[in-house]
């Protein structure tokens, strides 16, 4: 079975190094490219051949919700999980309104990422 492969976009370099590490270790999923912003991710991820983005809402330049809507209308098939330091409800709906799969609280991921990933590619 191939595995889940993974478009990590944060402009924060040590949570990127984390989501790294946690997906790393599992045998099902690798990460098969990154960006410090949505400008970059736009331009990148077709070329990645990614199953899912990994998108921070807050990032310097396009916001992850504008940039989750574009993935959305040029990439229908593409899984996208939100991720913020915000635990609040009016993200959380715009993410699922813009059309992430899911959203992830920062503090939550070295717990939720891998089964939330697992989640929102099954379906």
């Amino acid at each position: 079975m191939e595995p889940i492969k993974v478009f990590l976009v944060d402009d924060n370099n040590n949570f990127r190094e984390r989501v790294k590490a946690l997906v790393d270790e599992q045998e099902d999923m690798r990460i098969v490219g990154e960006a410090p912003d949505a400008d970059l991710l736009l331009k990148e991820v077709p070329e990645s051949r990614a199953d899912m983005v990994l998108i921070d809402v807050s990032m310097p330049g396009m916001n992850g919700l504008d940039a989750t809507r574009m993935l959305r209308a040029s990439m229908p098939e593409l899984k996208i999980i939100m991720v913020s330091v915000y635990d609040i409800d009016e993200y959380k709906e715009a993410a699922l309104a813009n059309g992430a799969g899911a959203y992830l609280v920062k503090k939550d991921i070295m717990t939720a990422l891998i089964p939330t990933i697992r989640k929102v590619i099954s379906g």
